[in-house]
């Protein structure tokens, strides 16, 4: 049946709408928080604490166990749903998630204690926007990583490209969709410096306001 280029393009929409809010493998929809459209949203107040909160241990510590958690959210509800995953697999991606990003955040704090504590305004953005840079990449990659792992240990089904039948299970292409994914995470991390830099070069710009509290 031929169809026209309008009613083509509305099609073409209407799946892309439908593709981004469904699990591809259960054909579920997603609740709104673990579909990409949330993470923009999500992310933006999370950047904001990162490079703009005191760096206090408690800032530390609690933005960190935010992002992480939100991070485990997504990467569990978009797994692959032909290896099953369990409470303790959930558990153990979320520890090193945590762990990770929190450790690394704590121990870059501690070797730049001097520097932080004299810094402000644009110099201050800056360090804590490597800090969170760093520590999100590392917890980034950790969370899909371990979140994941039961792919890998159990292989993902796959099916023929033409007729979408399942032809077995494989632990290979496990294996590179979670590291192509988990990778993908310390360059979705960067952003968070971007701010830092443009403050940065306003600054050195002169254009960057100036008062006794910056």
């Amino acid at each position: 049946m031929k169809i026209s280029a309008e009613l083509r393009d509305k099609l073409v929409k209407a799946d892309d709408i439908c593709s981004s809010g469904v699990h591809p493998d259960t054909n579920q929809a997603l609740p709104w928080i673990m579909r990409i459209s949330s993470f923009l949203p999500m992310n933006v107040p999370l950047n904001v604490g990162f490079i703009l909160a005191p760096p206090t241990l408690v800032n530390t510590v609690g933005i960190h166990v935010i992002n992480q958690s939100y991070n485990a959210t997504m990467n569990y509800g978009n797994a692959n749903a032909s290896s099953p995953y369990t409470s303790a697999d959930i558990t153990k991606g979320a520890i090193a998630a945590v762990g990770s990003s929190v450790g690394v955040a704590l121990t870059i704090r501690q070797i730049n204690l001097k520097r932080s504590a004299a810094a402000k305004g644009p110099k201050l953005i800056l360090l804590n926007a490597a800090t969170s840079t760093i520590a999100c990449a590392a917890g980034g990659f950790a969370n899909n990583w371990f979140m994941r792992s039961a792919e890998m240990a159990n292989g993902i089904t796959l099916n023929d490209p033409e007729t979408g039948v399942e032809i077995g299970k494989s632990k290979i292409a496990a294996k590179s969709a979670v590291m192509q994914t988990a990778s993908s995470r310390i360059f979705m991390a960067m952003p968070i410096a971007i701010p830092a830099f443009l403050m940065i070069g306003m600054e050195r710009a002169k254009i960057y306001p100036s008062n006794k509290y910056a």
